[in-house]
């Protein structure tokens, strides 16, 4: 009888473990997943700072241009 509360006891073991270390795993994709969001925000920005960047020297360019056909 002691012997199979014991063996009893080891598969609860097992599977509470098993399911602790799934939990730790989930967390650790989602703490990925926001990291991998964060850094895809923040090339973003970067890309649109870059583009405006951009355009704005393109205005001043056609605003250059445009001057020079009106003197």
């Amino acid at each position: 009888m002691e012997k199979d509360k014991y063996e009893q006891m080891l598969k609860d073991t097992k599977k509470k473990q098993q399911m602790e270390g799934s939990s730790r795993d989930c967390m650790m994709l989602l703490d990925n997943g926001k990291n991998n969001m964060l850094e895809a925000v923040l090339v973003r920005n970067e890309l649109l700072r870059k583009t405006l960047d951009t355009t704005d020297i393109a205005v001043n360019i056609m605003q250059a241009e445009e001057e020079e056909k009106e003197e």
